[in-house]
């Protein structure tokens, strides 16, 4: 009955240290809370080593194939566990260098220290789990993934679980001096340090990277505006062209109604069309960023053979910043673009509409897809070899959208991929 209340006890306090998403929590607790029964079991001579690993290792694969689509409460998980070994095994060293003592002793004598170890460790475990929460979120951890190889992370967590059960071996089963202890200490003081120091690391990289596509985008906004008032320069030059020869093309078209030789007149008028048309200036929206953004998707699509659609029914001026609007249209316009350029030159497409509906921007973005993204999490992983990049702009287009409280949609119909984007005009 003892040892039951014990596991009971072990249970309860070990799953308070679970952190996981919702839909997961009942799997991870499980998986956390037998890990930690059978690390009490081992603790308590009930279960020895082999058999100890045997079943971790179980639990591994169990884990596997019940969060194989949840890597981050893998991840979290494994985290947890090893949390739970390191804690265990800097109270128990601590213990015998304050003790001098072997703890296998102090604990064959009195039991209760057990609970207060139990104790201790979680109390330490909770901490563990409270920094890491405050300093890494899950964006950091996408962060991680996407730069870092799993198999390594994995690696670098068995590596450092089986270090635990080394010192936990040694602790509880061998005869050792108090300087081996104290060793054990410090080698898992210096540990900490490292997992405080990759932590921090992991913080200051992602502010960087996030920082850097922040400078890519202002720079973007300010090619776009230049490149927006170097064409209406442009432009404007053109006009003065064409007023300063207009005398002489009057006075050419005179001279053939004068001889009634009107063929000539048609075809000197057409070409005259035509020579104004070439200098007519692209006007795709009558907002100025929306429109650069449109005339570089344009140019794109006349470098890569792919037909573009824009229907653009939108004011001069909207509620969504410059800034905003760069990372909203153009992650969205390159993603078409990427996609488009994967399919042969006669089925690439890209349409384009925008417009107000009942107070809201409605955008609707449709390219010509080829079916070699996969779904996850309303995102959609690609083939470009800048995964990192990729991976930060789709999070800054769900960033954008989450900060007007709009919609973000994609479905895939026959042959287009669509994405649909609202945002309530405020």
């Amino acid at each position: 009955m003892f040892i039951w209340l014990k596991l009971i006890f072990m249970i309860f306090i070990l799953l308070l240290t679970c952190r996981t998403k919702p839909k997961t929590y009942a799997t991870s607790s499980f998986l956390v809370g037998t890990c930690s029964v059978l690390l009490f079991l081992l603790l308590t001579n009930h279960l020895s080593i082999s058999s100890y690993l045997l079943a971790n290792s179980l639990l591994f694969l169990l884990s596997y194939f019940f969060q194989k689509e949840k890597i981050h409460s893998l991840i979290f998980y494994f985290i947890n566990f090893y949390a739970v070994l390191f804690s265990m095994a800097f109270f128990l060293t601590l213990l015998e260098v304050i003790s001098k003592q072997n703890i296998y002793l102090f604990m064959s004598q009195d039991p209760l220290l057990i609970y207060l170890l139990l104790s201790c460790s979680t109390l330490g475990v909770i901490i563990f789990n409270y920094i890491l929460k405050k300093e890494i979120q899950t964006n950091h951890w996408d962060f991680v993934f996407k730069t870092t190889s799993l198999p390594f992370i994995f690696l670098i967590l068995l590596l450092l679980l089986t270090k635990k059960v080394t010192f936990l071996f040694v602790m509880m089963y061998t005869k050792h001096s108090y300087e081996i202890s104290l060793t054990i200490l410090l080698a898992l003081g210096l540990e900490l340090i490292f997992v405080a120091a990759y932590l921090h690391s992991i913080k200051k990289s992602y502010d960087l990277s996030i920082y850097k596509y922040e400078q890519r985008i202002l720079k973007l906004q300010y090619d776009l505006r230049a490149s927006y008032y170097e064409q209406l320069e442009s432009y404007q030059l053109n006009l003065r062209k064409i007023a300063h020869d207009l005398h002489h093309h009057k006075l050419v078209l005179s001279h053939y109604l004068k001889h009634q030789n009107y063929t000539a007149a048609q075809s000197y008028l057409n070409e005259y069309s035509l020579h104004l048309e070439k200098h007519q200036a692209i006007k795709l929206s009558a907002h100025p960023i929306l429109n650069a953004l449109l005339l570089k998707t344009y140019d794109q699509c006349q470098q890569h053979n792919i037909e573009f659609n824009p229907n653009i029914k939108l004011t001069d001026s909207l509620c969504i910043s410059d800034f905003d609007l760069c990372i909203l249209m153009g992650n969205l316009l390159d993603n078409a673009v990427e996609a488009c350029c994967k399919i042969e030159p006669p089925s690439r497409f890209i349409t384009v509409n925008a417009q107000e509906i009942n107070q809201h921007y409605t955008f609707k973005i449709g390219n010509s897809y080829q079916v070699t993204q996969t779904h996850k999490k309303n995102f959609f992983q690609t083939s470009k070899h800048d995964k990192l990049s990729h991976g930060l702009g789709l999070s800054n287009v769900e960033r954008v959208v989450n900060k007007y409280n709009g919609l973000l949609d994609f479905k895939i119909h026959d042959s287009e991929f669509i994405v649909i984007l609202v945002i309530p005009i405020t």
